[in-house]
């Protein structure tokens, strides 16, 4: 008799086992209103093409904090078909969830899948020698639509947060999910290519990351610090072997928002927005950036040359001036110099730094 009874007990359990494994959502599933942060997105109309892209977290306006949005880049919520380029959509275009390509079709303006509508976007510049700092739009939500929790990670922590060098991060987004990852380098400038159709822009100020932390469709994911779950990036392209994002002060600056929370955004806070005040101070760093700026355009005038940032060293303790490039060929090697004014150069096969 204890036997059936264990029996039954056990099998009781594996079904409730495997019918909360059933329902268990992915970051590319429909889900009921409120939505979590780090699920497919897009836009309609989409056609003639479908894609997606990742609602990166809710964030409220610095001047009217009761105005909430949904954070993501600006060629995810700011491109409607046929181009799907950044800077196309008009203002209160519908955005979706999940986005057209998880839905398998551009289903219109159809109440069932709205998460907002397109508020603002920071118009990207594609002429050379542009100073791109942010992809970034914003959505007007609702916490009715949408919710502060990040799929698989929770709320984020209230803080003005910066990407340093070696720093752990982690992201949610709508292709691989919760993955884990490391700041390589910052005050990065870098070409991210869009599309034989849109261009190739130029940013500046940017963070690269590891290799791992994002594939295409995970734009607009929100990068959290490992350790203190503070926002510290906006992804928003990658290569092979790493990820690049905006530093979200700048994403903050840009389009005048904050993290949404309970929590008040304080005065400090505020002016280091407002004013650009970077909360974080490394002579290392200085030093390096004034090299970086005497040598960064014949650096990255070189063949093959898709970046230069300022970052660790081979031996993971000193700082030394980061190149990336599509390929390490001979040309590269022999062009881009071992040392600049006595700082270390690290040269890095990226590969091409490409929208996701």
């Amino acid at each position: 008799m204890n036997k059936i009874i264990t029996t039954v007990v056990v099998l009781a359990f594996q079904a409730l086992v495997f019918y909360g494994t059933a329902q268990a959502q992915s970051h590319t599933d429909y889900y009921s209103r409120p939505i979590p942060m780090g699920v497919s997105i897009s836009t309609t109309p989409s056609a003639p093409s479908i894609f997606a892209g990742t609602a990166g977290m809710r964030v409220r306006s610095l001047a009217y904090p009761s105005l909430k949005f949904i954070l993501s880049n600006n060629h995810i919520m700011g491109a409607v078909g046929p181009s799907l380029c950044p800077d196309t959509a008009p203002q209160f275009t519908w955005i979706l969830q999940p986005g057209t390509l998880d839905i398998g079709f551009d289903p219109g303006q159809d109440p069932t899948y709205v998460a907002g509508l397109l508020a603002g976007a920071v118009p990207i510049d594609f002429s050379p020698g542009a100073n791109n700092i942010v992809d970034a739009a914003v959505a007007i939500t609702s916490p009715s639509l949408a919710s502060t929790e990040i799929l698989g990670i929770g709320n984020p922590t209230p803080q003005l947060g910066v990407a340093i060098p070696g720093m752990p991060l982690i992201k949610s987004g709508r292709t691989s999910g919760v993955t884990t990852g490391t700041v390589q380098s910052i005050n990065a400038t870098v070409l991210v290519n869009y599309g034989s159709e849109c261009g190739t822009a130029r940013f500046v100020g940017q963070a690269i990351t590891s290799a791992g932390l994002g594939a295409g469709g995970d734009s607009g994911s929100v990068v959290l610090n490992g350790n203190t779950r503070a926002p510290v990036g906006l992804y928003f392209a990658g290569s092979p072997f790493n990820g690049v994002m905006n530093q979200i002060y700048w994403v903050y600056a840009s389009l005048g928002v904050f993290v949404d929370s309970d929590v008040p955004v304080t005065s400090s806070d505020r002016q280091s927005i407002e004013q650009l005040r970077v909360p974080y101070v490394d002579e290392r760093i200085a030093k390096l950036g004034a090299v970086q700026a005497r040598h960064e355009a014949r650096i990255m005038g070189i063949p093959g040359v898709v970046g230069v940032g300022i970052g660790l060293a081979e031996n993971g303790k000193d700082m030394a001036l980061i190149v990336y490039c599509e390929k390490m060929t001979p040309e590269v090697m022999r062009k881009v110099p071992k040392s600049l004014e006595g700082v270390s150069v690290r040269l890095i096969e990226s590969g091409r730094f490409e929208a996701h």
